[in-house]
């Protein structure tokens, strides 16, 4: 098969099968080692991004034969070429599977991530909170305090009329702190609390470069599912960190949690009213895959551990990568 010899087609599907045994061989480490703070986990998974996109250029120059026939017939692990023109019942070629696969996945990502990121930026950059509806002395001196703890500059805050629970980050580059006045309606004071201390952790996490990587590397593997997968994860690992900065500030998982079930509460109940019409179905999956979530961090924060002063093993995460970096050289 001539089109499995061009470079940009060896690269779309070994990068698909380095970033599958990343992922196979990093999720094993994790289990098997039993790490469970979420930034060591983040670390790790980062792996499964960075390392498969930067693979088929490095192995092409440490040796130039290695996508020859010989290699792939005599000294590879895996032969794509192999499996790739291997035809189920004699009619279907896995190879057409597989770009189905690759095209579906692009399609995810183009109309449910990109267009909506591009959307949101667009909606944030004309929407204007900051003098309209200014936020009360309580709830700015709360904002100054958490910030403090931070270390990071008091970012504005401002109140939106709107009766659902709302609490955003607006701005691209200097952000401010939205509220709803249902939102401040429905907390207490220790609860809102929680809910900014949270905000103001993802503001700090967003001024990390690492996150800015992630989505490049998102937006370049667009193609790739598992980076799909991966990509999903570590936006589960981000919210499990600033669940955690969000404890170490205020102390109190438990009053995190309850906030949360409130935003659980209100996104069920907003799913029950569109039940049957278009907007459920077209917005049911990614209700669901967030409504998941939320329940998932509501439990972990019910049973919450302290993760803080424990050590992060470098010396695993390097034998874990050479591990990845060895198999993936004779995966073709």
């Amino acid at each position: 098969m001539w089109l499995l010899n061009s470079l940009s087609v060896m690269y779309v599907v070994q990068t698909f099968l380095h970033s599958l045994v990343a992922i196979l061989i990093i999720e094993r480490a994790i289990r098997i080692w039993d790490i469970r703070n979420p930034v060591n986990q983040f670390r790790y998974r980062l792996m499964t991004l960075i390392l498969p996109i930067s693979m088929f250029p490095l192995y092409n120059l440490i040796n130039m034969n290695r996508n020859s026939m010989y290699f792939r017939e005599e000294r590879a692990l895996f032969n794509m070429h192999r499996w790739l023109t291997v035809e189920l019942w004699d009619i279907i070629p896995v190879s057409t599977i597989f770009m189905l696969l690759l095209i579906v996945t692009s399609g995810v990502f183009f109309f449910q991530e990109l267009i909506p990121i591009f959307r949101d930026l667009s909606a944030r950059g004309k929407d204007n909170f900051s003098d309209d509806h200014p936020s009360s002395a309580d709830i700015d001196s709360m904002v100054t305090e958490l910030s403090r703890s931070l270390g990071i500059e008091k970012p504005p805050v401002s109140i939106i009329d709107n009766e659902n629970p709302v609490i955003l980050t607006a701005g691209s580059n200097r952000h401010s702190i939205v509220l709803s006045s249902g939102l401040i309606k429905l907390l207490d004071r220790e609860q809102l609390r929680s809910a900014i201390a949270h905000e103001l952790a993802h503001i700090v996490r967003m001024s990390n470069a690492t996150t800015w990587i992630i989505f490049i590397i998102r937006a370049l593997m667009f193609f790739n599912p598992i980076v799909l997968i991966v990509f999903r994860r570590i936006v589960q690992d981000d919210e499990h960190i600033c669940d955690d900065i969000t404890v170490s500030l205020t102390k109190k998982p438990l009053v995190l949690a309850s906030t949360l079930k409130i935003f659980y509460s209100s996104l069920y109940e907003k799913k029950a009213s569109l039940m049957g019409g278009i907007t459920f179905l077209k917005d049911g999956l990614e209700n669901h895959s967030h409504d998941l979530l939320l329940k998932e961090r509501i439990a972990r924060l019910e049973n919450w551990e302290d993760y803080q002063g424990k050590e992060f093993d470098w010396g695993r995460l390097i034998l874990t990568t050479g591990v990845i970096i060895i198999i993936n050289y004779f995966v073709v």
